[in-house]
């Protein structure tokens, strides 16, 4: 299945969105700023929908009926237990995002292509996924290394502060308590000051309103190697955070964090 196939996914606007919110009792949306609802008219977005099909009107309102299409895809979305929340960071374009939401045996992802559009589409399996999170972090050819090192989380501050304030002294001075090579240490400051792509990948574990459970990646990467950044054991609280080479076991990575999500198939299975 191809994920950029836009005759396979719902669009609705931020007014539409909002309506539906309100229909049934949602306040906000996982890895959506609330900010880029508000200001929604749903009254409008309530007309809007009529005259798409998308709902039928019913008395009382809270009878109202969504389209099965939409409403399929709008419980997960309103209603999620896990969330792959994925944004890429490039140095020209900003940030982007991908939201991938699971609820019982459906997995949906939430983009927004425009300010005030919202897509919605269903994986028929996990290999969309991870095909989408491949293209979008092209990274596996990218050689690793056996470099595994543990910074101190004011020692990665201070270094991605003067790494990006060109200070490099000042930045590699900052890892002198971390033990990896002089080489990798070079390697890893020329993927901060000459970044082509990076980004953060948060498994949101949530129960109705409220996120129970977060874990969280961070990767960057220039022409030359790319890293990934971890707290030790997943956890964003700890005060130190782990460093390595990856590239060439992304995609095994992202089929790891898909099995977690559950809900579309692997290889042909349900998870």
């Amino acid at each position: 299945m191809n994920l950029n196939d836009d005759r396979m996914a719902i669009f609705l606007t931020s007014n539409e969105l909002q309506y539906l919110m309100g229909l049934l009792g949602v306040q906000t949306l996982v890895g959506i700023e609330p900010s880029l609802l508000q200001g929604a008219a749903p009254e409008a977005g309530r007309e809007s929908l009529l005259s798409r099909e998308l709902l039928r009107v019913g008395q009382p309102e809270g009878t109202n009926r969504i389209r099965g299409d939409l409403l399929h895809l709008a419980m997960p979305l309103l209603f999620p237990g896990r969330a792959l929340v994925a944004i890429r960071n490039l140095p020209k374009t900003g940030a982007q995002t991908l939201i991938f939401l699971n609820r019982a045996a459906t997995t949906v992802l939430h983009s927004m292509p425009q300010n005030d559009m919202h897509r919605l589409i269903e994986l028929e399996t996990a290999q969309d996924g991870i095909r989408a999170l491949t293209e979008w972090f092209p990274l596996q050819g990218y050689i690793g290394s056996e470099v595994n090192a543990l910074i101190p989380s004011k020692n990665l501050d201070r270094f991605k502060k003067y790494a990006e304030t060109d200070r490099d002294e000042l930045a590699l001075r900052a890892l002198k308590v971390v033990q990896m090579p002089p080489e990798e240490k070079g390697f890893l400051l020329r993927a901060f000051k000459e970044m082509t792509v990076s980004g953060s990948f948060a498994l949101l574990t949530i129960a109705g309103n409220t996120i129970t459970s977060a874990e969280s990646l961070a990767v960057i990467a220039d022409q030359a190697t790319a890293w990934a950044i971890t707290s030790p054991d997943g956890n964003i609280q700890q005060m130190a955070y782990r460093v390595r080479r990856t590239g060439e076991d992304l995609p095994s990575i992202f089929r790891d964090m898909f099995t977690w999500v559950g809900g579309a198939p692997i290889d042909g299975k349900p998870v």
